[in-house]
């Protein structure tokens, strides 16, 4: 691409001079003006590529506005548009699971379409491929489906209605239903002696917090990594759920605003009540006293460089090793949450409602399904106290 590029400079109130390298064009009846630093000996080329970036940037936003007022908009179009609001809007999940599903599912069955032409019988072939795939499959696509097409509707892209008839999401809605209760309900995995020996293992070591974090405040993995010096109310007792560390992976975020920091990706929690306080337990404020209080700030367990552990990091440097040792087998980091959640209500007979703040469910029902599950011991301690509670009969 050619570029023709004028210099200017600016100075500024301290009196310094800054050139930049400019460049202008008009483009469907805009005038586009794009600029970029150019300290003096910076290669023509390099210079010419920035612009180059920029120009196209700048020219796919007024392609966009111009397909956003075509009322004859194709699927595809619809997609982009969908795409990038998530990629200046959304978290990096998000942004991955939509641009996934759009390219791997909805342009390859409805992409040619136009939008106000789409009907449920053009979607629900699509639908029943993911769910011969699996129930999780259908699950996210039809997720992904449903927001598209209210996305569209929203923003009066083309309709003005979703195509997706009632009958349509009751179909759905019945196949999802049938495949959780049929799905094998999982049971926790670990045990009461399985979590002492976890304690002794990581006794003394950097990581140890983490599992703290997990096991006895029931922090997701990318929550317990995330926590800082700053979450701890050492004063109050309690631990503030601040921060999530994401495993997304950059690549896949190019052009979005999660990929100009160093270190893995911090977002907020995933829902609201995600973001909570949850009470500090004796033996994990002595472990974070122990620390000195100059060193008290940033990650409590970070990188060298005071960024978080990577998710994937921790768990194929840490967790697994550890797992393997003590010959766990199957365990993963979601299994010590589960293990909170459960011990709370089974052993310790705590409301599902408090249970459910302190884990950050949206929903109490996420509770009771998830965890209220059997923890071998708790089912050994109370197997024949039924039969104990009358005398010969």
């Amino acid at each position: 691409m050619k570029i023709k590029i004028h210099y200017y400079e600016k100075t500024s109130p301290k009196g310094a001079t800054y050139r930049y390298a400019r460049h202008m064009e008009n483009y469907q009846g805009e005038k586009l003006v794009v600029s970029c630093p150019a300290k003096k000996g910076t290669p023509i080329k390099e210079l010419t590529e920035s612009l180059a970036r920029m120009l196209v940037e700048r020219k796919s936003v007024v392609d966009l506005a111009s397909v956003a007022n075509d009322p004859n908009m194709a699927v595809k179009q619809l997609a982009d548009l969908f795409v990038k609001d998530a990629q200046e809007t959304k978290k990096p999940k998000t942004i991955i699971e939509r641009a996934s599903i759009v390219n791997a599912w909805i342009l390859p069955a409805i992409g040619s379409m136009k939008v106000n032409m789409v009907r449920s019988s053009h979607i629900e072939p699509m639908l029943n491929k993911a769910n011969a795939v699996s129930a999780s499959t259908l699950e996210h696509i039809w997720k992904v489906v449903k927001t598209m097409f209210n996305f569209a509707v929203e923003n009066e892209y083309a309709i003005t209605k979703t195509p997706i008839t009632e009958g349509l999401k009751k179909k759905v809605r019945g196949l999802l239903s049938a495949a959780r209760e049929l799905a094998p309900a999982k049971d926790v995995t670990l045990s009461i002696e399985d979590v002492d020996s976890i304690f002794q293992e990581v006794q003394g070591l950097p990581y140890q917090i983490v599992f703290h974090w997990q096991i006895l405040c029931g922090m997701r993995i990318g929550e317990a990594l995330g926590v800082t010096w700053e979450d701890v109310d050492l004063v109050n007792g309690v631990v503030k759920v601040n921060h999530t560390v994401s495993d997304a992976n950059k690549v896949q975020l190019q052009g979005t605003r999660w990929v100009g920091v160093a270190g893995p990706i911090v977002t907020s929690p995933k829902t609201e009540r995600g973001r909570r306080e949850i009470p500090l337990q004796r033996q994990t404020r002595v472990l974070l006293e122990a620390t000195p209080e100059a060193d008290r700030h940033g990650y409590i367990y970070g990188t060298g460089n005071g960024t978080p552990f990577e998710p994937k990091n921790y768990r194929d440097r840490v967790f697994n090793p550890i797992r393997d040792a003590l010959e766990i087998k199957g365990m993963s980091t979601h299994d010590l949450r589960r293990f909170f959640g459960s011990y709370l209500i089974a052993q310790l007979g705590v409301d599902v409602i408090t249970v459910s703040k302190w884990m950050g469910h949206a929903k109490p029902e996420t509770t009771m399904r998830a965890y209220a599950k059997l923890i071998p011991e708790v089912e050994e301690q109370h197997k024949y106290r039924m039969g104990d509670s009358f005398g010969v009969v």
